[in-house]
């Protein structure tokens, strides 16, 4: 989620000072918290110079068949339903430009997502109060901008569904940007999990667009999130896509239809993924609501498109 607000009606742009690294422009301030299991960096505990997400908190994407046809791939959905319990779909949630997925983690692999981001103190406090331009918001957030294997990861569960959802999700931005050349290209490899715990929340805002380098990657045989480049192309974001790790009181994700003067609301549900537009000419504006009760943890991510922007 990103932090402008929507542009005035009286000309005020969405302009700030800094960016924070999810394709918006904001205020912020970072400090060492003592709050929760492994947010507290000050506790003489020394964490690792860099944020690393392992290969190991995501099962792996069914492999095509062996008897697969080039060009015409048949895959293992047998074994690898086994792993996800369910298949993947995905549909329409109150608006053309919201969808859901209800079941794309399991509860086993969200849970070690939390202990690990947990057990690795990485987790940093921020805070912001709201401005003519910026959201107010208050959370923990870890931040990998180069998680390429774990972002391909993600996007092969994503492209390996049999319900069309990377087709449905090209067709929505080709309709919308009224061009026919822009192609879903991956998921952008800046990895984000946000923690909201008791009172945290996150105004009402816009998520932006913005470039997103996409290098093609490979990893060693152990899983282990090593990145060995073979190539580099860039693109541009245009869908926010959050995993809801947990559950909580409050914390919904709740869109706003100036168009019918209404609005609409996700309750975080464990392993969904919530998929919405962003840009600032087609994002609903929308709010994370205040977390009465719990824990709640989101991965973020987004879908990056060439030929887009």
């Amino acid at each position: 989620m990103g932090g402008k607000k929507r542009r005035n009606n009286n000309g005020g742009s969405n302009g700030s000072n800094t960016n924070n690294g999810n394709g918006n422009k904001s205020k912020s301030k970072s400090k060492n918290s003592g709050k929760g299991k492994g947010s507290d960096r000050s506790s003489g505990s020394s964490p690792p110079d860099k944020v690393s997400f392992p290969l190991s908190l995501l099962a792996e994407a069914p492999k095509p068949l062996p008897s697969s046809a080039d060009g015409n791939f048949d895959y293992d959905y047998a074994s690898y339903n086994k792993m996800t319990r369910k298949p993947l779909s995905m549909s329409e949630y109150h608006h053309p430009n919201v969808w859901i997925i209800p079941n794309f983690m399991t509860l086993h692999e969200c849970q070690n997502w939390i202990a690990y981001c947990e057990d690795s103190s990485w987790f940093e406090y921020t805070q912001h109060n709201a401005t003519r331009y910026i959201a107010q918001r208050e959370c923990y957030r870890i931040q990998q901008p180069d998680a390429h294997c774990i972002a391909q990861r993600l996007f092969e569960r994503l492209q390996h569904s049999n319900d069309g959802i990377v087709s449905t999700l090209q067709r929505r931005i080709q309709t919308l940007h009224r061009n026919r050349e822009a192609t879903v290209m991956g998921l952008n490899p800046n990895i984000r999990v946000y923690k909201y715990t008791k009172g945290h929340s996150f105004g009402r805002h816009v998520d932006g667009s913005h470039a997103a380098t996409m290098v093609s990657s490979s990893s060693s045989p152990d899983g282990v999130n090593t990145t060995q480049p073979q190539r580099s192309r860039s693109g541009t974001t245009a869908i926010t896509v959050l995993v809801y790790l947990s559950e909580c009181r409050g914390g919904a994700t709740r869109f706003y239809d100036h168009e019918s003067s209404s609005s609409f609301a996700y309750e975080p549900k464990i392993g969904s993924m919530l998929l919405h537009v962003h840009g600032d000419d087609y994002c609903m504006e929308h709010e994370a609501e205040k977390v009465m009760d719990g824990i709640k943890y989101v991965l973020r991510t987004d879908v990056v498109f060439g030929h887009v922007g």
